[in-house]
């Protein structure tokens, strides 16, 4: 039997005692933070802004078949909350290995000696851009730590046009956000769990169903107000107000930086500057579900190099093997997802990415018998798809997004941690942060899941 790995849960100051608690937001950090109160006897309200639990992990059938809108997988599963949750319920975690890759560029077929190489020099980049990063000098943009790599190995011609776009795809496809703005210094900042990605089997569904089961979440009360004193709070939103003796605030980077809450008396400036300076990546998804395999060839992923949009839908991605039926899914992220992308229409971006699929596999493609376009950018209650660090922030900055305010308004979500931020490992660590900064002691899996005898944060460890 191999080592049991760990993983930690932050020591934090306590506060006053809650006597009811109000948490906004029902995605993973608010279900997590709200499940370990109640299972501790604590009176609880979940207020959720849109007509889901779950947040950013929802998951919808599309044909029958179960599809992840925006969280899908599991980013390392040794020493990891979000692994062990879905083992305790029961989901199947299988390993994400790309099988096989074509790329097309104006030219045609990216012959497979072009792109291998750029496959492993990605890999070799995001290792060595510290390195890189600091060769530079100052806190330099990731597109500039593209350039330097391919200037220090002289490629020119097609040979650049397309290694170019291949590595910028791998940091934008990363931080959802744009070469130009994230930092090359920070960009790949923190420790993810060990093991390689995986996908749950049925989605993220079974896991925000099974953690919200017998709690009071209200859907469809998106909060305009917190207003804090030293002796509680009262949450307000388009329908009434809640009291409680705290509050803890779950809703995304993007939602906090548009001051779509407005806390009374306002928050310290910290809070503020620290949202100015992250920033919410527009990572979005076509999903197209077919009544038949594609005639693939063995390939699961599609890429087209484009140099003039390289953020166009740059890679569409076969994931039936985890569904049961046959889905591609398209990706886009950076400035083209951000700005041009909310001008098409879902029509327009269903056809653009059969468009890919075709040139890519070299055939006609049938049409879709569903399919569905993210916008978690342009919705109000996410405005992006998850956070990431441009050029001048630092991980700091998510530190200062998890500090409580006047021992009653609390934080969690991705965003405040600054070693798992973006992922669902760290929404799930945030929420059980948070309960043990009020004074509760959580068991995760909880029993919700499945009865464990091992409290995790006893010894800040779990398997």
């Amino acid at each position: 039997m191999g080592k049991k790995r760990k993983w930690k849960v932050p020591k934090v100051a306590l506060v006053q005692a809650p006597t009811r608690v109000i948490v906004v937001g029902a995605g993973l950090a608010g279900l997590t933070a709200a499940r370990a109160l109640h299972d501790a006897g604590i009176e609880v309200v979940v207020l959720e802004a849109s007509d889901h639990v779950g947040g950013r992990a929802a998951t919808i059938k599309l044909s029958g078949i179960p599809v992840d809108l925006g969280a899908a997988w599991v980013h390392g599963i040794k020493g990891s909350p979000t692994a062990d949750a879905f083992k305790a319920v029961g989901s199947e975690l299988v390993y994400d290995d790309w099988l096989g890759m074509v790329a097309h560029d104006r030219h045609g077929r990216v012959p497979d000696d072009l792109l291998n190489p750029a496959i492993e020099w990605a890999d070799e980049l995001v290792d060595d851009s510290a390195d890189l990063a600091q060769a530079i000098g100052g806190d330099p943009p990731v597109i500039d730590g593209v350039e330097r790599w391919l200037n220090d190995r002289g490629l020119t011609g097609r040979e650049r046009e397309a290694f170019a776009v291949l590595l910028r795809f791998g940091f934008e496809h990363d931080i959802g956000g744009p070469a130009e703005v994230g930092s090359l210094s920070h960009w790949d900042s923190g420790t993810l769990p060990k093991g390689g990605d995986y996908v749950p089997i049925g989605g993220y569904e079974p896991l925000t169903n099974a953690l919200s089961a017998g709690l009071d979440v209200r859907l469809n009360q998106p909060v305009h107000q917190v207003s804090w004193t030293a002796t509680g709070v009262e949450v307000s939103t388009t329908h009434h107000t809640l009291s409680a003796s705290h509050v803890v605030v779950t809703a995304p980077l993007g939602v906090l930086k548009a001051n779509a809450i407005r806390f009374t008396p306002d928050l310290p400036a910290a809070h503020h500057d620290a949202w100015g300076r992250l920033e919410m990546g527009a990572l979005e998804k076509v999903i197209l579900v077919f009544d038949e395999a594609l005639d693939a060839a063995g390939r699961d992923t599609v890429l087209h190099v484009d140099p003039s949009n390289p953020s166009a839908l740059p890679v569409v991605n076969d994931i039936s093997r985890f569904t049961g039926g046959s889905v591609w899914v398209a990706y886009s992220s950076g400035d083209w997802s951000a700005l041009e992308r909310p001008k098409m229409s879902d029509d327009a971006l269903v056809a653009l990415t059969l468009e890919r699929l075709a040139t890519g596999l070299g055939t006609d493609i049938p049409a879709p018998v569903a399919t569905w376009v993210t916008r978690w950018a342009d919705n109000p209650f996410t405005r992006g798809s998850y956070s990431f660090l441009p050029v001048g922030s630092s991980p700091a900055d998510f530190d200062a997004c998890a500090e409580p305010v006047g021992g009653r308004v609390l934080f969690a979500g991705e965003h405040t941690d600054a070693d798992w931020y973006q992922t669902t490992h760290g929404a799930i660590r945030s929420g059980l942060r948070e309960a043990r900064r009020l004074g509760v002691r959580p068991v995760w899996p909880p029993a919700c899941l499945v009865p464990v005898a091992e409290d995790p944060l006893a010894s800040d460890t779990a398997t």
